[in-house]
């Protein structure tokens, strides 16, 4: 789900009646980077069809302020992409509750999820 597609009231809705979400895919500076949107969406589909409820974040907004969402909404799992984190071949993956930063290898980035965010899934 993007960000886009919901209103203040019925993200809180979702939030109280679903229990949030459980990882944020957060694409970081579409506009100057060539390529992140697209792989920022290829990966969140991906990881949607692989069952985890995944919230898109693709707003033009400093990282700062897309970060300051993802934890007011208390999601544990932030996985960003970005230009440097593509030039590198990794996302980049924060679990909000212990602080744990991981580079991904992006073709390792389903498997690393399966592992990983078990803990998650309720």
């Amino acid at each position: 789900m993007r960000i886009d597609d919901f209103t203040p009231e019925s993200l809180r809705e979702f939030v109280e009646e679903q229990g949030g979400f459980q990882i944020a895919v957060a694409a970081i500076y579409t506009d100057l980077f060539e390529g992140v949107g697209v792989e920022a969406q290829r990966l969140h589909q991906q990881i949607e069809e692989a069952g985890y409820t995944v919230l898109f974040l693709d707003r033009k907004q400093k990282p700062r302020d897309v970060f300051q969402i993802i934890e007011f909404l208390q999601i544990p799992h932030r996985i960003v992409v970005s230009g440097r984190s593509l030039t590198n071949g990794v996302y980049e993956y924060r679990h909000l509750l212990t602080d744990q930063h991981t580079k991904i290898p992006i073709t390792d980035a389903l498997d690393f999820f399966a592992k990983n965010i078990q803990e998650s899934r309720l």
